[in-house]
């Protein structure tokens, strides 16, 4: 009797105990995932407000690719910012930089919180910019491709479009790269069912009337098979779209 007793005492104690620990680890959990959360935003925060300083950043990393500053580089990525960006952001971009010493930044996680804010297709973009300020000058040496390889990695874009950019820009990197913005180029075309010559009004046109032919809100009553092609040839033709959009500039 005196045994039941001293465990009828016992035992809501070790309940009590155990259910007030369950609930600091609860507490402390909540805690720590609103802090990731908290933290995490304001991060992205950060990163918005300073997107076109790190734009910038990656950007001066090619100018200065050579170990010295091109007028004529310079001078692109100045326009390129007014134009897509306007006068006072691109004014603004320009004076945080002033702020950065360029040899201390890192370029990976510089090149991380670009990443955080672009879709895929903004990095191919970004990439095709960096190379375009290597280019502006009539030609991209070496330095200036491998410098841009490394920030094409660090935005993980694929290597295939990588490969076709480079092929765009760097002709003289290697005796394929003519042959191999040409099999690129034709590909895209050839998808479309078209020619390189044809006119942005005709691809514009020839993309719509695909894109409704193969998409996927199309395919009723139609085979499992035919499912799957037609949803692999809808994906080919967008691809092919973006990146002859990419190279025209419409």
């Amino acid at each position: 009797m005196f045994l039941f007793q001293e465990d009828a005492v016992v035992l809501p104690i070790f309940f009590g105990l155990l259910v007030i620990i369950m609930f600091v680890i609860v507490l402390y959990v909540f805690f720590k995932v609103i802090n990731i959360h908290i933290t995490n935003a304001l991060d992205l925060s950060v990163n918005k407000k300073y997107y076109n300083r790190n734009l910038l950043i990656l950007a001066s990393k090619i100018i200065k690719a050579d170990g010295k500053i091109n007028k004529i580089e310079q001078g692109f990525v100045r326009n390129y910012f007014i134009k897509n960006y306007g006068k006072k952001k691109a004014n603004r971009a320009f004076e945080q930089l002033k702020e950065v010493t360029l040899d201390k930044v890192s370029i990976e996680k510089t090149a991380k919180k670009v990443f955080d804010l672009l879709s895929y297709q903004e990095r191919f973009n970004f990439i095709q910019f960096l190379f375009g300020i290597a280019y502006s000058d009539g030609k991209v040496t070496k330095a200036e491709e491998l410098e841009v390889r490394r920030i094409a990695g660090y935005l993980y874009l694929r290597k295939k479009d990588y490969l076709y950019l480079q092929s765009l820009f760097f002709k003289d990197f290697n005796k394929k790269a003519s042959s191999n913005y040409t099999q690129a180029s034709n590909y895209y075309y050839e998808t479309l069912g078209l020619s390189e010559s044809v006119s942005d009004i005709e691809i514009k046109k020839t993309y719509r009337s695909l894109v409704k032919k193969y998409h996927p809100d199309k395919l009723i009553n139609t085979t499992e098979d035919d499912v799957i092609i037609a949803k692999e040839q809808f994906q080919k033709i967008q691809e092919a779209y973006q990146k002859i959009k990419g190279v025209r500039g419409f």
